[in-house]
């Protein structure tokens, strides 16, 4: 059995379920500690929430000594067609930055996952949807290059919308904060035509409802399925594309049981 450690930093609290994590570290073999080393070893494992605040550092050193890093966040999907809680799980950076199983399983793999948790194939896209253009507002959270610039929305996805679809009315959401929305995601994905985003969850979802998605993040996890805003233009993504991109959403996101029973931790551990 191995005997290294895991440090973990996930916070403690009924949504993040760092007992989850305990227990899929020990049924690894893996010893427990909530507390950063002094000197990071070749073995470590760390377990972070996201890359912000002093995560983005201990990760680093974590990767200097020679160890690995694996980022927890929401599932992108929130939660599978029976309502059960998904995380996204990736090694060294989450929301495509990293690494994950989508790159090394065969196609028809990957969309079975996605059939499990979704009970349903992926949309076709409607890409002669009526309705506004929705930039949605991203905080500035993170690490560096997947940290949404400050105003993103109004400073470059509203003027980008306003260019590529002129006669299209330009509609921003902003971030809601800690504060509930005025109108609920889904209000607003009823009237959209297509969405532009930094990286934000609502993309998926906008897919999930077979709106065409446009993005501005380096990486996406979802890039496969939408457009690239460095194209400089709008275009339609093929069907098998759309398929593969929704595979790779997916195969990025774990059950509760699937980190507890430690086989998200020996899947992603065991990539190249």
């Amino acid at each position: 059995m191995n005997s290294a450690r895991m440090v973990v930093t996930v916070p403690d609290g009924p949504h993040y379920r760092a007992d989850a994590v305990a227990d899929g570290a020990k049924a690894i073999g893996y010893s427990i500690t909530r507390q950063i080393p002094d000197r990071w070893q070749a073995t470590d494992v760390l377990v972070t929430w996201n890359l912000h605040r002093n995560q983005h550092e201990y990760a680093i050193a974590c990767r200097a000594a020679g160890g690995a890093v694996l980022v927890m966040e929401n599932g992108y999907l929130g939660s599978d067609a029976d309502g059960r809680q998904l995380y996204s799980l990736a090694r060294d950076a989450h929301n495509g930055a990293g690494q994950w199983p989508r790159q090394y399983l065969p196609e028809p793999d990957l969309l079975q996952r996605w059939i499990a948790q979704r009970n349903s194939t992926p949309p076709l896209m409607d890409y002669s949807r009526p309705g506004y253009t929705l930039v949605i507002g991203q905080r500035g959270i993170g690490a560096h290059p997947m940290r949404s610039p400050s105003n993103w929305h109004h400073h470059t996805g509203a003027p980008f919308a306003a260019r590529t679809w002129p006669f299209s009315t330009v509609r921003i959401r902003e971030h809601p904060g800690q504060n509930p929305a005025p109108v609920s995601l889904a209000d607003d994905l009823a009237g959209a035509a297509r969405l532009v985003i930094w990286s934000s969850a609502c993309g998926v979802a906008a897919l999930q409802a077979g709106i065409p998605v446009w993005y501005g993040a380096p990486y996406w996890v979802a890039s496969k399925s939408a457009s690239c805003l460095k194209s400089g233009k709008g275009w339609h993504i093929f069907r098998q594309d759309h398929l593969i991109g929704m595979s790779w959403v997916s195969s990025a996101q774990w059950s509760l049981a699937e980190i507890a029973s430690g086989v998200a931790f020996s899947t992603l551990l065991s990539l190249p």
